[in-house]
């Protein structure tokens, strides 16, 4: 049974899926999506920290569509022009969220991040 606030995550062949916050945003969820693809055995504190990184991200974007709605600058205490409070926590939790995530993927070999990159042994593209 799942609540107003999760949505169902649609998984091939498992009658147990898991539930993904209504809240997140798209960007949420494609990151959410990617990590799980990267890590399909993905279990415990790193699926709490996954959670908690795609929740900041949602929440960023958030603030994002506030700011945007009042602009990057409001009026201050005294009438002068200061930047909208909502700029540095949008900041900070981009930081933090790219922080866990950084931590969560994969750690790749020299020769898997040439491949990756395009490169052959000798560092000449090879496409």
């Amino acid at each position: 049974m799942t609540s107003d606030l999760y949505v169902p995550l649609a998984v091939p062949d498992d009658d147990a899926a898991p539930a993904l916050p209504r809240h997140w945003s798209a960007e949420a969820k494609r990151v959410h999506a990617r990590i799980l693809a990267e890590r399909p055995a993905i279990a415990g504190a790193d699926l709490s920290s996954l959670h908690q990184a795609c929740t900041m991200i949602a929440t960023a974007d958030r603030y994002d569509r506030t700011i945007r709605a009042d602009g990057s600058t409001v009026f201050g205490s005294t009438g002068q022009l200061v930047a909208h409070p909502l700029v540095s926590e949008v900041r900070q939790l981009r930081t933090a969220a790219a922080s866990i995530l950084d931590r969560l993927s994969p750690v790749l070999s020299r020769a898997e991040r040439r491949q990756q990159a395009g490169l052959n042994r000798t560092g000449r593209a090879t496409r």
